[in-house]
């Protein structure tokens, strides 16, 4: 198999992420160059400034929540425009209630997202709002074209229980890791779902990684700039 673009690992400590593309290259013929900086045409395996140079340019809401896994929220899950009220967060959309804040418009921002008081001042910005749910097995699925890869245990009680067969259709042009958990009440719920860079390896084998890395990359960037 001819493959067309090369990985570029960030220059600097090595991570999990790093590694499983320096093994599984070596068994899939995928090529790769070490740099501080990632040049066009590459697949950027580091943190998200170093991914984001090579992103297209977004200036709209990021979906980590989309809308074909509604049915796995668990939970009201909304974004909206509010903060910086003096004397606190009056305009919350949850009023008088802790709530989980995510900025809605950032894939890393000064703001770590985090649960909330009500009346918590927080900086003015537009956020994905949610009510306070509680994980206690979390899992990843890794997802290129529409095809689910492999998954990985990656927070909970029970790192050895593998993660549960969801009856998803995956759409097709969807690239994505999606984390899911179980609630306390053994329900599954969406965690969130991440664009496929700077995305942590929580599974086994690592040519499934690199596989996923390479086909979800390209596609996530077909279908982002097919939408500019």
């Amino acid at each position: 198999m001819e493959f067309k673009l090369k990985f570029c690992l960030q220059a600097g400590d090595s991570t999990r992420e790093k590694v499983a593309i320096f093994s599984a290259s070596r068994k899939l013929g995928y090529e790769f160059i070490c740099n501080k900086t990632c040049p066009p045409n590459h697949i950027p395996i580091g943190d998200v400034p170093f991914c984001e140079t090579v992103l297209p340019v977004q200036n709209k809401t990021i979906d980590f929540y989309p809308e074909f896994l509604k049915e796995y929220r668990h939970r009201e899950i909304g974004f909206s425009t509010f903060g910086g009220v003096e004397g606190g967060n009056h305009d919350s959309p949850i009023k008088r209630k802790k709530f989980f804040l995510k900025k809605a418009q950032e894939w890393k921002s000064d703001f770590q997202s985090r649960i909330v008081e009500w009346d918590e001042k927080i900086p003015y910005d537009f956020y994905y709002y949610s009510e306070v749910v509680e994980f206690v097995q979390e899992w990843r699925y890794y997802v290129a074209g529409g095809v689910l890869i492999t998954t990985g245990w990656y927070a909970g009680i029970d790192e050895d229980e593998p993660a549960p067969e969801l009856n998803i259709e995956w759409p097709q042009d969807f690239n994505a890791a999606t984390d899911f958990g179980r609630l306390k009440d053994g329900r599954i719920a969406i965690v969130e779902s991440h664009a496929p860079f700077a995305c942590g390896w929580y599974g086994n084998d690592h040519r499934d990684y690199a596989n996923w890395q390479y086909e979800a990359w390209i596609n996530y960037i077909k279908s982002l700039e097919n939408k500019l």
